[in-house]
């Protein structure tokens, strides 16, 4: 398996919309459920930010990991099968402001109802225990997701890698929230993970979708 990982395109915003917003969901289902009030509402809103470049979840921030050769042997449209966004604690400062601004242009041009960003705003301020502080110095993996279809291949890992280089080559250190790879750490620790880099410092929390 070949696996290319790369920054998603402005041109393949629309392309790739359907995919990521189901890998960005999977990173937490029952969070988001609970965040948005359920799937449609995520996708109004997640779409938007995934359009918008600079906002938390935009395209701009994706570095999503393809399989090439197996959409050839399929002769299907290349998709994204993994996506990992994340950056450093004043990315994601000014990513949170400018995603809040889009969601504000949402409801005054009557794309979203006044009710609706209240609602997503008062539950994402009690969901926000879920957000680890991030050091300063650091790159933190903030959602990583692979295609159901394709778990337990490595591709987690080598988004994670991929993260980590980046990381090492801007000179810092990277974290991440607890990743449990196919629902049990235990078991993919000892299985598949390698020992945890001592540049790679983990903030505890739940990434359940990334193995």
């Amino acid at each position: 398996m070949k696996v290319t990982i790369r920054r998603v395109q402005r041109h393949e915003r629309a392309l790739f919309a359907a995919p990521i917003l189901d890998l960005l969901f999977s990173t937490g289902p029952e969070t988001f459920s609970y965040q948005f009030g359920g799937r449609a509402l995520f996708d109004k809103m997640l779409g938007v930010s995934w359009a918008t470049a600079g906002t938390l979840a935009g395209f701009d921030a994706a570095h999503a990991a393809f399989d090439l050769a197996a959409a050839a042997a399929a002769a299907a449209e290349v998709e994204p099968v993994g996506v990992e966004f994340g950056g450093t604690a004043a990315d994601m400062e000014a990513r949170t402001v400018a995603l809040e601004s889009a969601w504000a242009a949402m409801a005054a041009e009557g794309a979203l109802a006044a009710s609706e960003l209240h609602g997503v705003r008062g539950r994402r301020r009690l969901a926000r225990w879920l957000i680890p502080k991030i050091p300063e110095d650091a790159y933190y993996v903030d959602m990583l997701a692979v295609a159901p279809s394709r778990r337990g291949g490595g591709i987690g890992r080598r988004l994670l890698d991929h993260a980590a280089a980046r990381a090492s080559a801007a000179s810092i250190s990277m974290c991440s929230r607890t990743i449990r790879l196919c629902g049990s750490t235990k078991r993919s620790a000892s299985r598949r993970s390698p020992a945890p880099s001592p540049r790679i410092r983990t903030l505890m929390a739940c990434l359940p979708s990334c193995a």
